[in-house]
C-alpha cells in the first residue's frame, strides 16, 4: 500500500496491528512518548529515543516528542516523523508521514493522535501549523525565544494580532541604523529583527506591517520571501530625514480590522508623547514605544505611561547583535518586556508573559 502524507484534518486510516513511529531530527534530539488519558501508555515499547511500538491502540493515544540534553527544543530543531506496520511481506507497506515539524522553542510537541476505528487504527495529525516565515538568524532567535515564554508557536486566534513595526525617521535615529559593525547588522536593524521574529508567533491569521515615521507615515511592503529588517532598513535609507517622529500619528497603524500592536521604535521619547498615549486608548489598537539609547540620557526622560521597552546601547562598544547572541537572557528579558501589553489580563499568555 501506498504511503500517506498525514495534513492538516486528515485522517489516515492503518490496520489494526501493531504501529511503529519512527522520528528523524534536524538539530536537537528528542524521544517519542506514548501518552493515554492515564498517563504513559505502558504498553508502549521503545527501543530507541527515536523508535516507538504501539502494540495496539484500544483508545485515544497520543504521540508526543520531548527534547532530551534540554528544556527547549532549540533553534533549527525539526523532526520527521511517521507511523506504520512493519511488514518484512510486503515492498509496500502501510506508512503515515507528517510534514516536517518545526520545534524550535517548545517543552513538548504532540505529533500524532491515533484512535480506534471501525476499520482500522484512525490517524490523525496534532495541532500542525504552516512552517514560520522568513526570517533572519536574530529574528530567528527572537522567534524560539517567544515560543519558549508562550509556550505555543503561534498564539490562539483569539488572542492574535496585527503588528506594525514604525522606526523613526528622524536625522538622530540615523545612527543606530548606520551603525555596523563587522559583520554585525547595526542597532535599528538588530532590534527590528527582534521584533519581526516576534511578530511571527503573535500575527496568527494576522498581518504584519511596517512604517517610516517622520513629519509623515510611509508605509513600507514587507516582502514574503525576504527578512522584514532588510526592506525596513533600505526603506529608512531612502526616506527624507525628518526632525521628530510622530509617534501618535493617527494612521499609523494601517490596519482597520482587527486588533493591531503597533511598536514605535525611536531614540527618545517623542515630543507627542501625549499623543502616543491616546492612540494607545483607542479601541482595538495598542502602542509600545521602543527606546534604544544610553542609561544616562533614559534617566533624564519621562517614560510614557503605556507599555515600553528601553534597549541600552553598550558602554563597552559591541554591538546589539553581539549582545543577544552571547547573551539568551538578555534577549529573553528584552523578549518579555516587548510582550507586554500585547495580550489582555487573565489569559493564560499574559499570565506566561509575567512569571
Amino acid at each position: 500500500m501506498p504511503s500517506y502524507m498525514i495534513t492538516d484534518g486528515a485522517v489516515v486510516t492503518l490496520s489494526d496491528r501493531p504501529l511503529t513511529v519512527r522520528l528523524q531530527m534536524q538539530a536537537g534530539a528528542a524521544r517519542l512518548d506514548a501518552a493515554v488519558a492515564s498517563g504513559l501508555l505502558a504498553a508502549a515499547v521503545r527501543p530507541r529515543p527515536d523508535l516507538l511500538i504501539v502494540p495496539r491502540v484500544t483508545e485515544r493515544t497520543v504521540i508526543r516528542l520531548v527534547p532530551v540534553g534540554s528544556e527547549l527544543f532549540p533553534a533549527g530543531a525539526v523532526a520527521h516523523v511517521s507511523v506504520g506496520i512493519d511488514d518484512t511481506r510486503s515492498a509496500d507497506p502501510e506508512r503515515a508521514v507528517v510534514p516536517p515539524l518545526d520545534l524550535a522553542g517548545l517543552a513538548e510537541r504532540e505529533v500524532l493522535i491515533l484512535e480506534p476505528g471501525e476499520d482500522g487504527v484512525q490517524v490523525r495529525g496534532a495541532g500542525l501549523v504552516p512552517p514560520p516565515p522568513r526570517l533572519g538568524a536574530t529574528a530567528e532567535e527572537a522567534r524560539v525565544t517567544t515560543v519558549g515564554i508562550l509556550g505555543a508557536q503561534s498564539v490562539a486566534p483569539t488572542s492574535a494580532l496585527h503588528v506594525v513595526i514604525a522606526v523613526d525617521g528622524s536625522a538622530s535615529f540615523r545612527r543606530l541604523a548606520e551603525d555596523e559593525r563587522g559583520e554585525d547588522a547595526s542597532t535599528a536593524e538588530t532590534v527590528v529583527a527582534v521584533l519581526d521574529g516576534l511578530s511571527s508567533v503573535l500575527t496568527t491569521g494576522m498581518r504584519r506591517g511596517a512604517a517610516v515615521v517622520g513629519s509623515s507615515v510611509a508605509p513600507v511592503v514587507l516582502p514574503l520571501d525576504e527578512p522584514a529588517e532588510r526592506a525596513v532598513m533600505s526603506a529608512l535609507h531612502r526616506s527624507r530625514r525628518s526632525s521628530g517622529v510622530r509617534s501618535g500619528a493617527p494612521g499609523l497603524s494601517g490596519f482597520a480590522d482587527g486588533n493591531t500592536m503597533t511598536f514605535v521604535v525611536t531614540d527618545a521619547v517623542p515630543a507627542d508623547i501625549g499623543a502616543f498615549e491616546a492612540a494607545d486608548e483607542i479601541d482595538g489598537e495598542a502602542r509600545h514605544l521602543v527606546v534604544i539609547g544610553s542609561r544616562a540620557a533614559w534617566t533624564l526622560q519621562t517614560p510614557p505611561s503605556t507599555p515600553h521597552t528601553f534597549i541600552e546601547t553598550d558602554p563597552a562598544g559591541r554591538s546589539l547583535a553581539e549582545a543577544l547572541r552571547s547573551d539568551p537572557e538578555l534577549l529573553r528579558r528584552l523578549v518579555r518586556s516587548l510582550l507586554a501589553g500585547c495580550f489582555a489580563p487573565g489569559t493564560e499568555a499574559f499570565a506566561r508573559v509575567g512569571r
